[in-house]
């Protein structure tokens, strides 16, 4: 008797199902950050390169113009 209401126990008992509810939630998180990372990660390379590569064209446009 006293085995078949710890198993009828173990059975209600959901203290669990939250912190596996929140681990998969980190975990299709954290695929979908290093998926969208990796497709997006060289364009976002290029447009910092480019940016800084005209910010240093300006900035010496503006030290060669006379005062």
């Amino acid at each position: 008797m006293c085995s078949h209401l710890q198993i009828g126990r173990f059975l209600r008992d959901k203290s669990g199902a939250t912190m596996m509810e929140y681990g998969l939630i980190i975990a299709i998180m954290s695929v979908v950050i290093i998926a969208v990372a990796s497709l997006f990660g060289a364009e976002a390379i290029d447009s910092f390169n480019a940016l800084s590569s005209n910010m240093e064209n300006a900035e010496s446009t503006m030290s060669d113009t006379p005062q």
